[in-house]
């Protein structure tokens, strides 16, 4: 979900046609990116998951949606860390703050934050089609 505030922060001095163009770029890349995320954690292709989930993660802050964002810092360092048991991921309430999955399958929390992550950029993909279509 956006937040707003932060949205605002890191775009507001950016003129309405740059931010639209931001988000048609987003937008439209979104479902391949979707399609090479999805295809290292299922091939356990760990340095193609370091990179596709920074370039997610990058995005996600920059449009303001920290829950999305991270989800995919969670999976690039599933991706860096070449997935350990016990994974160090990021909490939710704050980026310093780490906990563990603690279910003792790497592959298991890999699929979980990406079922997560799915989700919540969805939501964040409709988001931006919104403020699209209100700002056009």
């Amino acid at each position: 979900m956006i937040d707003w505030d932060k949205f605002n922060d890191r775009l507001g001095c950016f003129d309405e046609d740059l931010i639209l163009e931001l988000i048609d770029m987003f937008v439209t890349d979104y479902p391949q990116r979707m399609i090479d995320l999805r295809k290292s954690v299922e091939d356990k292709d760990y340095h193609q998951l370091d990179e596709n989930a920074h370039t997610l993660k990058t995005n996600c802050a920059t449009f303001g949606d920290n829950d999305s964002a991270r989800l995919a810092y969670n999976l690039e360092l599933l991706g860096k860390n070449q997935v350990s048991y016990n994974s160090l991921l990021v909490n939710s309430d704050s980026w310093i703050q780490l906990e563990l999955l603690g279910n003792n399958n790497p592959e298991d929390d890999m699929k979980n934050v990406f079922a997560q992550f799915v989700s919540s950029s969805e939501q964040l993909v409709q988001e931006l089609e919104q403020y699209r279509k209100k700002h056009s």
